[in-house]
């Protein structure tokens, strides 16, 4: 995906994005991911924001969307601060995390967090007002006709578990970052 530089938004978007963070002093673009036509850390004289985006007529737009309102319910998520749709774009800010990627490699401490995360999520119901066809019935061209049990539900599943997509506070905290979010069976993880 062709990514846009901050600097480069119309000043229609960036006025908007600054009513809800004040001026921006600095925008940094993450060094992982490429699924944002804009992604960046806007610094500002009080604090950070994380700033997800596209424009209004990308066919993509409503992702942006989903991802907020199913994020705003999501426990171990960043909280959705705003949104703000200005100069052709929809721009969503949300929390800024402070954090280290975890290690999920066999075998590491990062394990042990990342299972009691997703079975946390997995314990939140999944918003039945974005009117999305839960995972079973997405893939069932996929699936055998004996669908696996841990696909039928409406529970929380964090669907795209790259270490890139998570973040570990120096509290120890393991938080998803915003990916997409599908409904599964409501049972934890073991």
């Amino acid at each position: 995906m062709n990514r846009i530089e901050w600097q480069n938004l119309p000043s229609a978007a960036r006025i908007a994005v600054e009513r809800h963070t004040g001026p921006a002093q600095a925008a940094e673009a993450p060094p992982h991911g490429v699924m944002s036509r804009l992604a960046c850390t806007v610094s500002t004289s009080t604090g950070r924001a994380f700033v997800k985006g596209t424009r209004r007529d990308d066919p993509q737009a409503w992702v942006y969307r989903h991802e907020a309102n199913v994020t705003r319910i999501a426990p171990c998520a960043p909280k959705v601060l705003w949104e703000a749709d200005a100069g052709g774009w929809l721009l969503y800010g949300y929390e800024y995390v402070h954090g280290r990627h975890p290690d999920l490699t066999p075998g590491s401490r990062d394990l042990v967090q990342l299972v009691r995360t997703l079975s946390v999520l997995t314990e939140a119901p999944w918003p039945e007002t974005l009117h999305k066809k839960p995972l079973h019935s997405r893939w069932t061209e996929f699936l055998s006709e004996d669908v696996p049990s841990g696909l039928q539900g409406r529970g929380l599943a964090h669907t795209d578990t790259s270490p890139h997509n998570m973040l570990i506070t120096p509290a120890g905290e393991l938080l998803l970052l915003i990916v997409p979010f599908q409904s599964v069976a409501t049972r934890p993880l073991t």
